[in-house]
């Protein structure tokens, strides 16, 4: 009796209709991970924390990036400048903060700042005699990779708070590296506490006389072309308004569309 048998469709049979499907999802999927990359990765939105008289350099490739978007949610007057070469961090400016601290017991409080390499921080903090001893400053650097700078030197210091005798302590810092820094008072007593907390701040900033463009954020949002095809530096910059918190930037590289379809 004849038993029909069932022959598996063979596999070479199958390739024409795997290469098909493949060919069509292969151009949609690099698409989609170029789009990923530049939106998250080195091409993002990137939200910088910056501060008075600050100025950071950041380079972009005018091949895949067309346009900087600059955004500042306070509208203190963020400006933004655009050159073909890279510009000298050759200038210094120099700048002071006075202020009375309430740090919480057990807390910490500071402020956030922008810094090149060759700044220097001197920080002057006060309070009464009896709890300076539970007062420790500390310089964070960095956001994902954390490191806690130590003083050149600490020298303490008499002075008068609201008519009554208090003493303090004097640091200095030198900055080796371009990077946020954190600058902050942690307190260890049990209850809260006023100090007198002062910055004096000589920041290093980028010669800025050789932009070929720039834009400010005073009025909102500000654009700016790069020239194709040249690499280009894009620098972000603040002035001295005397205020140092909240001094939140956020820039954006919009894509060269073009580009990333030639490459598909």
């Amino acid at each position: 009796m004849f038993r029909p048998r069932f022959v598996p469709a063979s596999n070479h049979a199958q390739l024409p209709q795997w290469k098909d499907t493949w060919t069509r999802v292969l151009p949609a999927l690099t698409l989609w991970i170029l789009s990923v990359i530049l939106r998250y990765g080195y091409y993002g939105n990137c939200s910088m924390v910056l501060g008075p008289s600050s100025s950071r350099l950041m380079k972009a490739s005018s091949v895949f990036v067309q346009q900087v978007q600059v955004r500042d949610e306070n509208w203190k007057g963020a400006l933004v400048y655009v050159f073909s070469e890279k510009p000298e961090l050759s200038n210094k400016v120099n700048w002071n903060f006075s202020n009375y601290l309430i740090v919480g017991a057990y807390a910490r409080k500071g402020y956030s700042l922008w810094l090149n390499k060759g700044s220097r921080i001197r920080i002057r903090w006060a309070t009464q005699p009896s709890r300076l001893d539970k007062i420790e400053l500390i310089i964070i650097k960095g956001e994902k990779k954390r490191e806690t700078l130590l003083p050149e030197q600490t020298v303490p210091f008499g002075a008068l708070f609201l008519n009554e005798p208090v003493t303090g302590k004097e640091a200095d810092y030198n900055i080796e590296e371009d990077d946020k820094y954190s600058v902050g008072l942690i307190n260890s007593n049990p209850r809260s506490i006023i100090v007198t907390f002062s910055l004096n701040v000589t920041s290093k900033v980028y010669d800025v006389t050789k932009a070929s463009d720039m834009c400010s954020t005073l009025n909102g949002s500000c654009r700016l072309q790069l020239q194709f095809p040249l690499t280009q530096y894009v620098i972000v910059s603040t002035p001295d308004n005397g205020d140092i918190a909240g001094r939140y930037v956020e820039l954006s590289f919009v894509a060269r569309v073009v580009t990333y379809i030639a490459v598909l």
